[in-house]
This record gives structure tokens, C-alpha cells and sequence, in this order.
């Protein structure tokens, strides 16, 4: 016979998601007034991720739960019209942004946004920018609530301060994993590339397209002054008209600055504005602030910071002069045209901007010498370096010294031995240089203190000689031969009294410090060369 003693199974109960769990002990501890507006922003299809947000909730967890409805069951709230796992009726306050920002298909057209882009990059991080609009919900619906329930919301987040929990924080916390998953790599608040996401129309030139963050503004401005709440500067109205359709990229970003501006003033302005006043805004009045679709207007820009690569050149000809290039090209220091540029080599860096291909960028390193070497050219030492290394390289500008070497004609005949007992025993010469004549259309007028550490001349003939020189840094070379009639005190012209030229002129030698250089030996202006094996 059959066992009589068998019982049914008793079914076991769902284990709940982490997020869920934390966010009923969260609704289980607010007190009766809390859970009051809890409830009446539930009612009013506002998405469970906005009411956490305006409580101030900073879970994560609270905010990444894929099925809100098995929330919203647990905690028995009176049903409303929204939906989570598949697009649907809106929230009231994000129109969709938070509250479908994790749904598969949002993220497939994030991503494929991104990766449109062309960019190469190992880590990530995100910026954010919503509608004015949304901000505008937030507070109707808090004073709404609070008007209804004649108490004040204990959390009130309705005055408006850009550093408090807000839209961009929400969406970061949610979004973000899942980049981390979907892209393969990481996220970094410290990483170069940035992802920029941006749920509004921020077409400066568009105020005839009433969607646009232009045309919303602009009607804020027009209702702020016409409702009397106060009179706003002109941050985006008539004067930004007129400018409008410049094409000038300067005029552009300065315009962006000033839509920045008015939006958070106007923003400051309505969190003190009763709720009577702002439901007489012309974009309340016409339903504007409800029926905008954010999620038309999703847009992503990525942008990676600049690669700054760093090498030294050797320049041999006399007729190739640092003119700008296609790149953001950023030497230290530079000679004119006609000086060439010898020894170990000048010390450069390049800057590629917002650059697509850096990491095989990285792994073409050592095929850059093969493209960089030509009869007048010679570039080496290439690495790549931050933004620390660039501006130490900066700081050594006033502390550097340079070596020269140049081909000195003098009018009177001079002997060897004059030439070396004049010349060869100077050291540390303070130098007095007034803006030189053939730069003084490009630099300011001013008297320059310089200093020659040392001079060493090299003998010819009656009227010709070579001179080596080591100067600090921004010392006039041409001028200190030659006087400049008169405006570089003391020259090599009146050391030898006589009228004195410079016919060849090269830099052999960009040294960090003089303390780098041994001054005793006697072959200190010998030129060093590089190994080009």
C-alpha cells in the first residue's frame, strides 16, 4: 500500500533581489509623514528611481533593480499607469530618462552611439546633462505634494543646488556597470576618455525648434519677466539672438557658457517661486514639460584628453622655420629659420588632440623614428608622457642654459693671441638686452638681464673667428654679437671694440641647469652627437 503519510511541499518563498530588500527596510523606517509623500508621488506616475532620488537615498543598490512592480507589490502601493520593462507611460519628473535608462534596447543605442565614434580607450567615465524641463518637474511636484498634504517635505530637495543628488548621480550609478560589461573595460572618475551623454537638444542656433534647450530657456526668460518673478539678466535673449548665427567657434563656446548660466539662474530663481506662479510658465500651460521626448533626444559626444608625446629633434638646415603644424605642436623654447639646431637635439612635445587610435598608436612607437628622419630632420627619444612631465618641462625654461656655436666676422684685424686673452677668459658676464629691433613688432619693449656663463673663441684668421657660447635661457645671441647698435651692453663688439657680425649661428646644446655642465674642462663647447645606429 501507498505511504498515507506523505504531505504536499511547501512552496518556498521568493528570495528578493538585494536592491529590494534594502529598499523596503528603506520605506518600512520613513515616518507616517515621509511615507505620505512616498505614496503620493508613487500615485502621481512618478518612477520609484525619482522618489529615491528626492529622498536622498545614495543606495546603489536601491536604484539598479530591473523590476521595480515587484517592489511596488511588496510595499502594497495603490497602482499608477508606469511601467519599467519596456517603454511605456513616463515619470513625471525624468520622462523616461532614470526610469528606462537599464532596459536592453537603451543600452544597445548607447552603446552603438559610442562606438560609432571610432574611439580606442581601456578605461571610462560618464557626464551627464538632462533638460531644464526635468528639473522644473522635480519642483512642480514637490510643491504639488506638500500643497496637498499642507505639511513640508522632510526631504526637500525643491531649492535647487547643483551639488545635491540629482539626475546626473542616478544615471551614472545605473548605467555605468553596465558600460563596464558591455564595452569590456573599465570605469575610472580618473580615466582620459569621457562619455558624455546628454538628454536635451543643445543646438545653440536652434530657438526656431520649440523642443530645443534654446527655445525652453527663452520662454523661461520671456515668463520670469512677465509673471514679474524677476528680472533676469540677459544670459540668452536678444543680445544671443543677434549672435546667433555666427559661425566663429570662440562666439559658439562663449554662447554655451552663457545658456549654462541662464538655465541654472533661471533654476535658482523658480525653487523660491510658489506653485501658483510656476503652473503659469508657458511650458506648463502648453504641456511641454510632459510630452518632451528626452529619449528622441539622446546625443553622445566622446572625447579622449590629449596624447602628449615627447622627443627630441636635430634640425640641419638654415631654411626650415617652425611654422604650425596640423597638430598642436608645443616646443621648448625654438631657434629662427636660419639657425639650425645640432647635438643631442631640442627637446618637443606633441600634443594630438582628442586622439581616436591611441592604444595601436602605442604599439607604432618604434616605426615613428622611421617617419621622422629625413636630410633636414632628425627626431628621437620618443615617449609618450602626462601632463606632469610636460609642465616640469615647462618649469626648467627659466633655469635652463644653451650652448652655442657661430662664425663671428669682426672689422679690425685682431691677432690669435688678442682674441683668446680677450675673450677666453670671460665667465658669468651679466648682460643688459633691450628688446632687439627685428623682434620688436612681436615682443614687448623691455630691458632683459641675461647671463653668459662662458665664452670660448676660436681663432681663423685677421678679420673671422668661431665663438662658443653658453647663455641662460632667452638670451639674444645675434644681439650679443653684434650690439644691436647699442641695445645689448656689453657685446662682443665692444669687447673687442670694433663692429663685430654673426654669419653662421647654431645651437648645439639644450642643458635642464648650467650646474649640468662642467665648466673646468677645457672641452665643455665640444658638441655631442647621438648614436644613429
Amino acid at each position: 500500500m501507498e505511504n498515507q503519510n506523505s504531505t504536499t511541499p511547501i512552496p518556498q518563498p521568493i528570495q528578493l533581489d538585494y536592491g529590494i530588500q534594502e529598499a523596503i527596510k528603506f520605506y518600512q523606517g520613513l515616518d507616517a509623514p515621509s511615507k505620505q509623500f512616498f505614496d503620493e508621488y508613487h500615485s502621481k506616475n512618478i518612477c520609484i528611481r525619482c522618489i529615491l532620488m528626492l529622498f536622498r537615498v545614495n543606495n546603489l543598490q536601491m536604484y539598479r533593480i530591473k523590476d521595480y512592480q515587484i517592489l511596488i507589490r511588496e510595499l502594497q502601493l495603490q497602482a499608477n499607469t508606469l511601467t519599467y520593462c519596456q517603454i511605456g507611460n513616463v515619470c513625471k519628473i525624468c520622462l523616461g530618462v532614470n526610469q528606462y535608462c537599464d532596459l536592453d534596447d537603451r543600452i544597445d543605442i548607447l552603446v552603438q552611439k559610442i562606438k560609432e565614434q571610432k574611439f580606442e580607450f581601456r578605461d571610462f567615465k560618464i557626464t551627464f546633462s538632462i533638460s531644464i524641463v526635468a528639473y522644473i518637474n522635480k519642483m512642480i511636484y514637490i510643491s504639488d505634494a506638500e500643497d496637498k498634504l499642507g505639511i513640508r517635505f522632510p526631504f526637500s530637495t525643491k531649492e535647487y543646488n547643483r551639488n545635491s543628488l540629482d539626475f546626473k548621480e542616478v544615471y551614472k550609478w545605473i548605467v555605468s556597470p553596465i558600460l563596464v560589461r558591455k564595452l569590456d573595460v573599465s570605469a575610472n572618475l580618473d580615466g582620459s576618455f569621457l562619455i558624455n551623454v546628454n538628454f536635451c537638444n543643445r543646438d545653440q542656433n536652434a530657438l526656431d525648434n520649440p523642443d530645443s534647450e534654446a527655445a525652453i530657456i527663452d520662454k523661461l526668460q520671456n515668463d520670469l519677466n512677465e509673471l514679474g518673478i524677476s528680472k533676469v539678466k540677459n544670459q540668452y535673449g536678444s543680445k544671443w539672438k543677434n549672435k546667433k548665427n555666427k559661425k566663429d567657434d570662440k562666439e559658439e563656446e562663449k554662447q554655451q557658457v552663457k545658456s549654462q548660466m541662464g538655465a541654472e539662474q533661471i533654476l535658482v530663481l523658480l525653487s523660491k517661486t510658489p506653485l501658483s506662479l510656476m503652473m503659469e510658465l508657458s511650458i506648463v500651460r502648453d504641456g511641454t514639460n510632459y510630452t518632451l521626448n528626452l529619449l528622441r533626444q539622446l546625443s553622445v559626444e566622446c572625447t579622449q584628453d590629449s596624447l602628449l608625446l615627447y622627443g627630441r629633434y636635430i634640425k640641419h638646415s638654415r631654411e626650415v622655420s617652425q611654422t604650425p603644424w596640423l597638430i598642436e605642436a608645443r616646443d621648448i623654447g625654438r631657434e629662427d629659420i636660419d639657425v639650425r639646431m645640432l647635438g643631442i637635439g631640442r627637446p618637443f612635445v606633441l600634443e594630438f588632440i582628442n586622439p581616436k587610435n591611441i592604444i595601436s598608436c602605442l604599439n607604432h612607437m618604434p616605426e615613428l623614428q622611421k617617419y621622422t628622419t629625413s636630410d633636414v630632420v632628425y627626431c628621437h627619444d620618443f615617449q609618450i608622457v602626462d601632463k606632469r612631465f610636460f609642465d616640469e618641462l615647462k618649469d626648467i625654461e627659466n633655469s635652463k642654459a644653451k650652448a652655442y656655436c657661430c662664425v663671428v666676422w669682426i672689422q679690425r684685424k685682431i691677432t690669435k693671441k688678442e682674441l683668446e686673452k680677450r675673450l677666453n677668459c670671460l665667465l658669468n658676464i651679466e648682460i643688459k638686452q633691450t628688446t632687439p629691433i627685428r623682434v620688436l613688432h612681436r615682443r614687448s619693449l623691455m630691458v632683459r638681464d641675461k647671463l653668459i656663463y662662458k665664452v670660448h673663441a676660436e681663432y681663423i684668421n685677421q678679420h673671422y673667428f668661431v665663438l662658443h657660447v653658453l647663455a641662460s635661457a632667452g638670451t639674444y645671441i645675434k644681439e650679443f654679437v653684434h650690439g644691436d647698435l647699442g641695445r645689448t651692453v656689453p657685446s662682443i663688439g665692444s669687447l673687442l671694440e670694433s663692429e663685430a657680425d654673426i654669419l653662421q649661428l647654431d645651437v648645439t646644446q639644450v642643458y635642464d641647469s648650467v650646474h649640468n655642465i662642467d665648466l673646468t674642462k677645457e672641452d665643455w663647447h665640444k658638441i655631442q652627437y647621438i648614436d644613429r645606429e
